[in-house]
Order: C-alpha cells, then structure tokens, then sequence
C-alpha cells in the first residue's frame, strides 16, 4: 500500500514481517554511505541474525553502520550473541537506558523506537521489533500482527537527525514538521509538545469517525473523556485491542475502562487468534498516524517514543482498508454481553488498574 504526499515522497504501510524485513535488507543491502538501525527489541534469533549479517556487511563494504537498542527490551545485552558480533566487528552499538542501581527508575523509561534509516533517503518506522514473532516464515500462522511505514523522501533526513541525537543522548526536538507530515518524538517539555495532545486535539475535532488500533489500551481520563465526547457527538469512534495479549495485565486493565467507554457510544473490538502489536489512528478521512506509541501512561509520559503523521486521505484511505481488514479477525464486545462477565473478573481488572503507570 503505497500513498505518495506531493511535498515529501511517498509512504508505504507494512504488514507482514517477512516482506518488511525483505524491504529493510534489501534497502540496507543497497546503502552506500550511512545505516542507522534502532530498535526496542534486537531478539537473538533467526530474525536478529539476519539484520546482524547485513549490518556487518555493511560495515566490511566501508559503509558508517550504526546501531542503538534498549537495554531492557533487548534481553541478554551485553550477552546477546548477534550484539556482541557487531560490537567485535567494530560496529558502534548504543544500549539505552542500562540499568543502574543509582537509578532504579530508569528501567521505568525505556526507548520503544524501531527507526531504520539508509543513506538519509529511506526511513522505516513502526511496530515491528525484529523478532521472530513478527514472521510467518519462522513463527508460523499466529506471527503477531503489526503495522510499520517505509518513507522515501527528505523527511528521511529528519529520522536520520533524531537517530543521531539519541545515541549521542542529547534530546531529540518534539515535533519535526515536514509539510504534509509530522514526526512528534518523546516530547516532556509542554502538553502541546506531546503526541498524547496531539492526538486528542485530532479525536476532539473529528466529524466524521475515529478508529484507534492499539496493543495495548490504558487510557487516561482525559483520553478517555474525548472518545467519549467524540462518540456522544455521533463520530463513529472504534477501538481494535487484542482478544489475545502477550501483557495480560495490560489486557485486564483496559477491561476495566471497557464499561464507561460502551455505554457512551464507543465501539469495541478484541482482535482475535494472534497478538495484535500495531499502532495506528486515523480521524475522519485526512488525519493518520503511524508509530510506536501505545495508548497508555507509559508511551504518553515515560518512554521515547516516534510517530509518524501524516495529513492526507492516501495513507487514511490505505489504513482504513487495513482496520477493516482487521475488523473481519475480530470480535465486537457488547455491552449487555460485558456485564455478565464474572464477579473474579471484575476484581482482576481493578487490581491491573491500579497498576496503570507501571505496565
């Protein structure tokens, strides 16, 4: 799905694991001066092997290769076999946020990007982490269900300036404006700064519908009061959470809010057979997004995050036929069929929600 802007390139919208990790090599493979690689997770498997070989590929080939993940995401660091491969070839590898026992809280941050960059011309960004859970070849039919956008264009440049803000630590700006589309990263400085307000600024103006896809579904009240308002408005506000999580406590917590959210028009569907990872909106037929930001505390106000924006009907139209798609694998939740739902149950939700701001 291929939707071009007239000011920036073009973007294409990802969902299978294997064709997406097709594309990066093949971008990575025909690179001629720079790679910038950063993701959450860097499994140390079939998945994590590939990238690893192509990265030192490049790197022999005389190519500047450089790559950043999390320190907690990527479990095993400094251990991890493919890691320790690039940081013995002489590849620079950035791990963020190590835990330190002067600062317990820093494992509550964690940098949730996944951001490729080829030469400052080619971008990808998204939900994918590069594991074999997001393969069909390796994982088999239940691979998890992701979205992830390969942007060819000068915005391109601008991913490259946020990769190397963040291995150098300095902080990287709020918002990148790039025309058409946006790039909002981990801002903390003012609401207006952050993607959490920029979203609800999108659900508070919408006329037309609001359909969320999300993995993992806490939201605040202020979030909650807009889709709530939205829907009361007669928006067609729908939300895509999974029916199966590899968080559970996630998963109890947003049954918790399910209640307040049904009785107020909003529609609820649990996503079934396989994890859902994506994280997309889209408001009426103009306004999109794409990235790496949950709906919760911990993407809003903890982690760094990116999000991709983009204001034409293109990418709204693709990411409206994919959330259709979606809505053929799930299950709507009613709310008659919601209150009858156990009396432990209940109890289990309350308990996973008073933890919210630490899942």
């Amino acid at each position: 799905m291929t939707a071009p802007t007239a000011a920036r390139g073009a973007f294409e919208l990802l969902v299978e694991g294997d064709v997406l990790y097709a594309r990066m090599l093949a971008d990575v493979a025909a690179s001629q001066s720079h790679v910038r690689l950063a993701s959450y997770i860097w499994a140390d498997d079939d998945v994590g092997r590939r990238f690893a070989d192509a990265m030192l590929e490049r790197h022999v080939a005389g190519v500047s290769v450089r790559v950043a993940v999390d320190a907690f995401g990527s479990v095993g660091w400094p251990r991890h076999r493919e890691l320790v491969r690039l940081t013995a070839a002489g590849v620079p590898v950035t791990a963020r946020h190590p835990a330190r026992l002067r600062s317990l809280l820093a494992l509550h941050r964690r940098d949730h990007r996944k951001l490729l960059v080829c030469d400052a011309d080619v971008a990808y960004l998204g939900g994918f982490n590069l594991h074999r859970q997001s393969s069909l070849r390796v994982y088999g039919r239940r691979r998890w269900r992701d979205t992830h956008v390969r942007i060819v264009g000068p915005i391109a440049a601008d991913c490259a300036q946020i990769f190397d803000r963040m291995v150098a630590d300095r902080r990287t700006p709020d918002v990148l404006h790039a025309g058409a589309a946006t790039l909002w990263t981990s801002g903390r400085r003012r609401c207006r700064r952050r993607f959490h307000c920029v979203l609800l600024d999108a659900i508070e103006a919408a006329e037309h519908r609001v359909w969320l896809t999300t993995p993992y579904f806490v939201p605040d009240r202020a979030l909650r009061a807009a889709l709530r308002r939205a829907a009361r408005r007669s928006v067609d506000v729908q939300l895509l959470i999974p029916g199966v999580s590899d968080v559970p406590l996630v998963r109890w917590a947003s049954h918790s809010r399910y209640s307040e959210l049904l009785r107020a028009g909003v529609r609820l569907y649990e996503y079934g057979g396989r994890v859902l990872h994506a994280k997309t909106a889209l408001v009426d037929e103009t306004w999109s997004s794409v990235g790496t930001a949950n709906l919760d505390h911990r993407s809003f106000f903890l982690n760094d995050e990116l999000t991709l924006v983009v204001h034409g009907v293109e990418v709204n139209a693709a990411l409206a036929r994919q959330f259709e798609h979606d809505l053929a694998d799930a299950a709507a939740v009613s709310l008659p069929q919601w209150h009858q739902r156990p009396s432990r149950q209940r109890l289990r939700e309350r308990l996973a929600w008073q933890l919210r701001r630490w899942l």
